[in-house]
């Protein structure tokens, strides 16, 4: 496609050559020549100040925001983020229109049902790509996630790049502020996800009526065919009676795919399904909220035309981070989560006591430049539920760690912890205090594998740690 066709109808400065495009990023370090370059004024960086160095790497043709010094064609436009999802659409959707694109939003479980969606379709033979807080995943190529939702110019990428590779669907996991800052508007979603609802990201909100509204956009704005919603979240029907589309329920209290667990332990579960997708299925991981999550699913793959005698479970496993099991020679029952709300943190907690004959152990922190509101309430949480709550640094980010501590400590309710701000020291804190039948989980991080501290990442993985001092000890 010319920069002409690209651009119109807008009115096109410098216009000299027309140029065929061959891509667009508002990234400088993914200008290749052909390109065109998206100049986007962010919170932290302007993008108009690399227009220079794009057209030294070859860009063809700018999109900003006022005029500039540069002999290449460009567009202004009040928006360049929005424009750019509109033009990246005219550029690739003819060549990806045929995938059947899932998105997943909700506070909690997007990622672990993007991971079980992913499986369930792969295994009844449907090529499926993944996208989301761990990895970008286009079959062939798995590229390390720098952002739940990345921007439209990157998902059109990633979507042509997984069709090339033989991809028939996709799932995504779609965030609050990839809705709100139009990251995803231009994206024909086949079918919508809502998991759940509850405090997060109002460092980023201004409230919690913006945040729900942000989540409620895809479906009541964008429209995908199916809504898939849990029916044991009262939020979901403050969606529905605003949706056009084909709507599916599910839950363990009720829906149109019901689930009752007949087995359940940290390591596996047995849940029946009633109504659609009906059947009894064995599944090698555990607790309740895993269960919502293949729920979810399930519900996805019948969706996308899948019987229940095509499901097969067997290697359906939770991604990286999620009640990950730290593998170790001295038998020790050590666990890594993501959990990092107070909803996640008392979820996680209560479902597990049942099943520890010893004494429950957490280590903990919450991220710095996050809403310090939810501190208190996690602290509350995990000193409610935990025998013993080791309080630490997560990412403190541009934030003092014993600030973020002592915002946590405002709300525990019990003696039974102890601070330590090295993350390094509490989880050995928390390892030598396990005693047979004990467990320890380690929250908050998950799969990542650095800790961010005045602006810079710095190698740290829970479950690298963790294993090194376990094998030290």
């Amino acid at each position: 496609m010319r920069i002409s066709e690209l651009f119109y109808p807008l009115h096109i400065i410098n216009l000299k050559k027309d140029l065929n495009v061959n891509g667009i990023t508002s990234n400088s370090n993914k200008v290749k020549p052909g390109y065109v370059f998206v100049a986007i004024k962010g919170k932290r960086f302007d993008g108009h100040i690399f227009i220079k160095e794009a057209e030294r790497k070859g860009a063809i043709g700018f999109i900003t925001q006022h005029r500039i010094q540069t002999e290449k064609p460009y567009v202004i436009v009040e928006n360049p983020r929005e424009y750019m999802g509109y033009i990246a659409k005219k550029l690739y959707w003819p060549k990806i229109k045929d995938l059947k694109i899932i998105g997943i939003t909700g506070t909690n479980g997007k990622t672990t049902t993007a991971f079980f969606t992913q499986k369930l379709l792969q295994g009844a033979g449907i090529n499926t790509a993944n996208f989301g807080t761990v990895v970008y995943d286009t079959i062939k190529y798995k590229y390390p996630a720098t952002r739940t939702t990345p921007e439209s110019t990157d998902i059109y990428d990633f979507l042509k790049e997984s069709k090339e590779n033989g991809a028939k669907a996709v799932v995504m996991e779609v965030s609050s502020a990839g809705l709100k800052e139009k990251r995803v508007d231009t994206i024909e979603f086949y079918a919508g996800v809502f998991t759940n609802f509850s405090r997060e990201h109002l460092e980023y909100h201004k409230d919690m009526e913006d945040y729900f509204n942000a989540k409620k956009k895809l479906f009541t704005e964008l429209t995908p065919k199916y809504g898939i919603f849990n029916a044991d979240c009262m939020y979901s029907f403050k969606i529905i009676s605003d949706y056009k589309g084909r709507t599916l329920t599910y839950g363990l209290k009720k829906g149109d795919i019901r689930g009752s667990i007949l087995k359940n332990s940290i390591s596996d579960m047995v849940i029946k399904v009633e109504g659609k997708m009906e059947g009894t299925y064995t599944l090698p991981f555990g607790l309740e909220f895993n269960a919502y999550n293949f729920l979810a699913a399930l519900s996805c793959a019948y969706t996308m035309g899948i019987s229940p005698d095509s499901i097969h479970t067997e290697h359906l496993m939770p991604p990286p981070g999620r009640m990950e099991p730290v593998k170790n020679t001295k038998g020790l029952s050590i666990f890594v989560d993501y959990a990092h709300t107070k909803e996640a943190i008392e979820k996680l907690l209560k479902e597990v006591k049942p099943y520890v004959k010893g004494r429950l152990i957490i280590v903990f922190g919450a991220g710095g430049d996050r809403d310090p509101e939810k501190r208190p309430l996690m602290g509350k949480a995990a000193t409610k539920y935990a025998d013993i709550s080791i309080i630490t640094s997560d990412n403190p980010r541009s934030e003092d760690p014993e600030k973020i501590i002592s915002d946590i400590l405002k709300g525990v309710e019990n003696k039974n912890y102890l601070v330590e701000p090295d993350r390094r020291k509490a989880i050995e804190k928390g390892i030598l205090l396990l005693k047979k039948d004990d467990v320890l989980i380690i929250a908050g991080k998950g799969h990542e594998p650095f800790q961010e501290i005045n602006e810079k990442k710095y190698p740290f993985d829970d479950r690298k740690i963790a294993k090194e001092i376990v094998e030290g000890i």
